[in-house]
């Protein structure tokens, strides 16, 4: 036992830093193919854990109010009065489209619910000033906290007007008052990922702002959840169809759109994960290899042992030097 420590000792002091660097390769290998497959992992259910946190079934749009939460199988429902405004000022200094831009009046009770904050802040309630704005206006009108975004909204004799317009009749210029709401957040809904529709813009105002205008014609709609999901929109969807005359869109269906265009990224990063360990298998045994053989060779640690050197007639620097004591072997 003492020859074999001595031998590993000297082995050690020799061959530590090989050792290392071995070490080194083999953990720099499998932390980039773990790397890439938990990116992976966590880029194919991304959207899945967010509509899980944040997303509904269903959205329903209607004329007037409707007793949703009393139909079968509906297990929460967030109603959401979106008031109508003419073109609105915006301080980022671009033009926003009004037919694409929506003010969604949410209760701050169900506001988490309904978005995802992803900068800044939640606005206080008691503030008509303040609002949030969707994701997608940060990204095409760079709209932040701090922007400022000035809307005409509607007078409340202008409803019969309102319904021409959405008939195809004139746009009635509003005769309401103008209200500044100041951005002091950024956040993410369901419905303003893409799945195959344009762009959607969202603001997000306070309970002040509804307050202070309560009398703004406005359009209520319903995000509903199910308590089997996607089993119960067919018989959700005829029962509002038949019942109310509302239209009903299948949040779900949407969402397995948005899934499936984020899983190719996800294979991508399999893919890489599998030739990141390829790569790192190759390295390794060529590596592994090289050091065995370089500590196959017994002269350096005999020597260490105070051995002597021996003749190795497979050496070609051997066989052009013949050892001064052939046939002699290594001795202690």
């Amino acid at each position: 036992m003492g020859a074999i420590r001595v031998i590993l000792a000297a082995r050690a002091r020799r061959y530590w830093r090989a050792w290392l660097l071995l070490a080194v390769l083999v953990a720099l290998g499998t932390g980039v193919a773990l790397a890439a497959v938990t990116a992976g992992r966590r880029a194919d259910s991304a959207f899945p854990r967010f509509v899980a946190a944040h997303g509904y079934d269903a959205v329903v749009y209607a004329s007037g109010p409707l007793p949703l939460a009393r139909l079968p199988g509906v297990a929460r429902v967030v109603p959401i009065q979106a008031p109508f405004y003419g073109q609105p000022w915006c301080s980022c200094g671009k033009t926003i489209d009004e037919d694409e831009l929506a003010v969604r009046e949410v209760a701050p009770a169900d506001l988490s619910r309904v978005v995802k904050l992803v900068a800044g802040r939640m606005p206080d309630q008691s503030d008509p000033h303040e609002t949030l704005a969707s994701f997608t206006m940060q990204r095409d009108y760079g709209v932040g906290p701090g922007t400022v975004i000035r809307l005409p909204m509607a007078g409340a004799n202008q409803w019969s007007a309102i319904q021409q317009a959405m008939n195809g009749g004139p746009q009635p210029a509003p005769s309401g008052p103008v209200v500044a709401v100041r951005v002091v957040g950024i956040v993410a809904a369901e419905n303003e990922f893409p799945s195959g529709q344009g762009a959607t813009y969202d603001l997000y105002p306070t309970r002040a702002f509804a307050a202070a205008t309560r009398r703004t014609p406005a359009l209520p709609f319903y995000y509903v959840s199910f308590t089997r999901g996607e089993a119960d929109f067919a018989r959700f969807e005829a029962t509002v169809s038949r019942k109310y005359g509302a239209n009903v869109e299948d949040l779900d269906r949407a969402a397995a759109a948005v899934t499936s265009s984020i899983h190719p990224q996800a294979i991508g990063w399999w893919v890489l994960a599998a030739l990141a360990a390829l790569a790192a298998i190759a390295a390794t045994g060529q590596a592994l290899a090289r050091q065995s053989a370089a500590e196959s060779a017994d002269y350096p640690v005999l020597a260490a042992l105070g051995c002597g050197h021996g003749s190795s007639p497979r050496s070609p620097w051997r066989a052009r030097w013949p050892s001064p004591w052939p046939g002699r072997r290594p001795e202690c």
